[in-house]
């Protein structure tokens, strides 16, 4: 998979596979963008991509913050090609609650 320049937009990048995803599109040639409800760890992320990896801090749960990332994402990079829609709830509960 190469990405010829195109933009990528993952959510849920700030750890585990969304960062994981993240880096191999950038590796693989796109420019990325980066989504997360931790502007912190997003921007620690973005900066070890490097490469011009942008990060805006949404959550994609509110409809608001899920169009100003696509805005923030095309205003920045110029287009959105791919959707990573790696953003998720961790509802860890005992089987009975």
């Amino acid at each position: 998979m190469t990405g010829d320049g195109a933009v990528a937009l993952v959510t849920g990048a700030t750890s585990g596979i969304g960062a994981g995803v993240a880096r191999r599109l950038a590796d693989a040639g796109f420019r990325v963008m980066l989504s997360g409800r931790s502007p912190e760890r997003g921007r620690e992320v973005a900066d070890s991509i490097g490469g011009g990896a942008g990060f805006f801090p949404a959550d994609t749960r509110l409809p608001e913050d899920a169009r100003a990332l696509v805005r923030a994402t095309v205003e920045r990079l110029g287009r959105l090609d791919v959707l990573v829609n790696n953003a998720a709830i961790d509802h860890t509960n005992d089987l009975l609650d």
